[in-house]
């Protein structure tokens, strides 16, 4: 769940840049990148598709229908971020928790029911035993890559991806700022989680209630799905100004 923290993106090599900014998945998508000046509308459509499976605004949207329908068969890429979600929340002890759709969406009528041991995961099919999904702080970060990648197979490799405060970068050397930080990424993702400009709108899965609290917690890792999650679980568990850089393990 990150924010827009990000303070600004440069790409510190020579070259012709392109720029192009789209409202998704609840805010702006801003693409950069050194190539073929049409390419942005690759990314776009690659973070589109996933906003339409993964999000629980949308009622026919994947998870939705997954919540519904007992042994629902999931898309690969849907099956892809929820395996992706479960096992970070395995990691964390369930500080990480993408199954909280019962506090997230605000509706007092609907049934208080979550925790992600419910989910039962078998290849693309899965049983949800009464709890929906709130991929917030997965989502995001899974689809800055996954844009990212899709630029590459478009023949963009220099390229950068912004949603809110979740970024993935390409190759070349972009510098990203961050807590008033500056960070140098190369095919690298970073994530911001804090609570100032939507107070109250984590939650932390251990005890069911909003976490309010002051400062922000910064993730580096090679994997977008990866630092989204851990930021938002670093917020929950990190002092405020923690910088937790992932790029030193193997990928």
């Amino acid at each position: 769940m990150a924010l827009n923290w990000i303070l600004s993106a440069l790409l510190l090599t020579a070259g012709v840049r392109h720029e192009a900014v789209e409202p998704h998945m609840g805010t702006l998508v801003r693409v950069v990148w050194e190539g073929d000046p049409q390419a942005a509308r690759v990314a776009f459509a690659e973070i589109a598709a996933l906003d339409a499976a993964l999000s629980d605004y949308r009622g026919d949207s994947e998870i939705n229908r997954a919540c519904r329908e007992p042994g629902f068969e999931l898309s690969e890429t849907t099956a892809a971020v929820l395996r992706a979600a479960l096992a970070i929340a395995e990691e964390t002890e369930g500080a990480f928790d993408p199954t909280l759709a019962a506090l997230t969406r605000h509706r007092p009528d609907a049934p208080v029911n979550w925790g992600w041991r419910k989910v039962r995961l078998n290849g693309r099919r899965i049983w949800t035993n009464g709890v929906c999904f709130d991929l917030g702080g997965i989502a995001k970060g899974f689809a800055a890559q996954r844009a990212i990648e899709a630029l590459r197979r478009a023949g963009v490799s220099r390229a950068m991806v912004a949603i809110g405060g979740d970024i993935c970068a390409g190759d070349g050397q972009w510098r990203i700022g961050a807590q008033s930080r500056a960070f140098v990424l190369t095919n690298a993702c970073i994530s911001t989680s804090g609570d100032e400009s939507q107070p109250g709108h984590i939650f932390d899965p251990r005890t069911g209630k909003r976490v309010r609290r002051e400062g922000s917690v910064t993730v580096i890792s090679h994997n977008g799905a990866r630092a989204d999650t851990l930021a938002t679980f670093h917020y929950l568990t990190s002092p405020p100004g923690t910088v937790v850089d992932e790029r030193r393990k193997s990928r």
